[in-house]
């Protein structure tokens, strides 16, 4: 089942201090969202909020100034290190039923999805169990202390969303034979179901923002495909796992691991596993167990080197490393003769391997933000390329092996030191996209002339570099 995002998402701002405004406490991580941080102590709270007035006071003139800098730095230190988490508040879903229109003439045998939000009882109310026909439910701010057995009368239920419920202990989980998904969002640490075993139907369980500091026991649930964990307190330092061969998806991300433990190879079924946005520098030996995975992502950690476990996951389709410190590619990498798409953009990589060439499935190839100047001579045999960016390289001469990939359809040669470029380069019978811009050309009429040849064929060429040139959207369409 795939997992749905809740669009109706806002942040709560719950701590307030008599010197800041509501405004002031928020921290902006994205368009449309701000967000409170949950303290370890009261002493972390108080830092946070002194010198967050600090930089709002900041008056770079003062003789007895503290540099900007400085408080930022400072702000950040705590924001990493003296919270748990963020708290949020959810809003009700606008294609789901209010529960408050439940008995305004509704016909329950028609409700199929049905949203309870700021209910105060302890219990489930009565009416929800005469919508017969129910399929999703969803709960926002509650004070339920139990999801009751009496929920598997519902027969066509199969979804249960849970926000902030505010039990005064953890929720607790009777038995249910018909859910298969099950969402928890928690407001404060500890209050999630400490165990998941009597839903015995689970396809998909998100566990995201809950606090967690342990890895959830699954083991029980043997249906369990998809396990989503993110934006947790992880470390896995001390994971302990039961062998599993149907857990097929597990999401770790935003999390604060830096180790990922040969634990991880019980999980022998999983395909897709994402560690994106930890703390990665190493991963143990034990992952080159599952032999079924087939998408890893590791993106935005700390590796300095691809891990040499990883070039044992011979059925590995997609690797992303993007935003990692990796400077070269091993040999090892041709090991991954399955590998179809390759991430490695955004870290510090000069060199590659003499055998690149030999990855016979490679479709996609990200190398762009780097350091790389040179291709190897194998590299021309990755002719099954369909996508190429190598932009904001160190490219001073064209890297020719590029000729030889006839099958491109998106290539990137943008933001490197490219003069030249070879005569019979517009020779891609099926290039779709082509982006030249930011490099010195020496001939500028050549690139111009060879852009509009280009373009008469239909492909799309930017090289707006050129203070002459005249950007076309329309291939059909020449410059004047």
């Amino acid at each position: 089942m795939i997992l749905r995002p809740k669009n109706t998402l806002i942040l709560l701002v719950f701590i307030s201090m008599s010197h800041t405004t509501m405004s002031q406490v928020r921290q902006v991580f994205s368009s449309g969202q701000d967000a409170t941080p949950v303290f370890k102590s009261n002493a972390d709270s108080s830092a946070y909020y002194t010198n967050q007035l600090a930089m709002q006071q900041h008056k770079p003139l003062s003789p007895k100034r503290t540099r900007m800098d400085s408080l930022w730095s400072v702000q950040q230190s705590i924001l990493k290190n003296g919270i748990l988490g963020w708290r949020y508040v959810y809003r009700p879903d606008n294609t789901f039923l209010p529960f408050s229109e439940l008995n305004s003439g509704t016909n329950l045998d028609e409700v199929k999805k049905l949203s309870i939000s700021d209910y105060t009882g302890r219990k489930l109310p009565e009416e929800l169990f005469a919508c017969s026909n129910l399929e999703e439910l969803e709960l926002i701010n509650t004070r339920i202390q139990k999801i009751p057995k009496r929920l598997n009368r519902l027969l066509k239920l199969h979804s249960l969303e849970i926000y902030n419920n505010h039990s005064t202990r953890r929720l607790k989980l009777s038995g249910n034979t018909h859910l298969t998904f099950l969402k928890v969002r928690s407001s404060h640490p500890g209050k999630a179901p400490a165990n998941y075993k009597k839903f015995k139907s689970l396809d998909s369980l998100d566990l995201s923002r809950n606090f967690l500091t342990t890895f959830p026991v699954v083991d029980k649930n043997r249906h369990l495909r998809q396990l989503v964990l993110s934006e947790n307190n992880l470390t896995l330092e001390h994971l302990k796992v039961k062998p599993n061969e149907t857990l097929q998806t597990l999401y770790i991300r935003k999390n604060k691991v830096q180790v990922l433990p040969s634990e991880i190879g019980k999980l022998k079924g999983l395909k897709k596993l994402s560690l994106n946005s930890n703390e990665l520098v190493n991963i143990e030996e034990g992952i080159a167990a599952l032999d079924k995975l087939e998408e890893l992502s590791l993106y935005q950690n700390k590796l300095t080197a691809i891990p040499k476990a990883c070039y044992q996951l011979k059925s590995l389709k997609v690797i992303d490393l993007y935003y990692n410190q990796i400077e070269r590619i091993e040999e090892g990498i041709t090991n991954l003769k399955g590998l179809e798409i390759l991430y490695l953009a955004h870290n510090r990589i000069h060199s590659l391997p003499d055998n690149l060439g030999d990855l016979p499935q490679l479709r996609e190839l990200f190398l762009h933000h780097n350091r790389i100047s040179f291709f190897p001579s194998s590299f021309g045999k990755l002719t099954t390329l369909k996508v190429l960016r190598i932009n904001d390289n160190n490219f001073a001469a064209f890297p020719d092996p590029i000729l030889s990939l006839t099958n491109l359809e998106n290539l990137d040669i943008s933001h490197n030191r490219l003069q030249n470029i070879p005569d019979d380069f517009p020779a891609y019978a099926k290039l779709q996209l082509l982006v030249m811009t930011e490099n010195p050309w020496e001939d500028t009429d050549t690139i111009l002339a060879m852009a509009r040849k280009m373009r008469s064929h239909g492909i799309l060429v930017h090289i707006n570099s050129l203070a002459n040139e005249l950007e076309v959207t329309n291939p059909s369409v020449s410059p004047d």
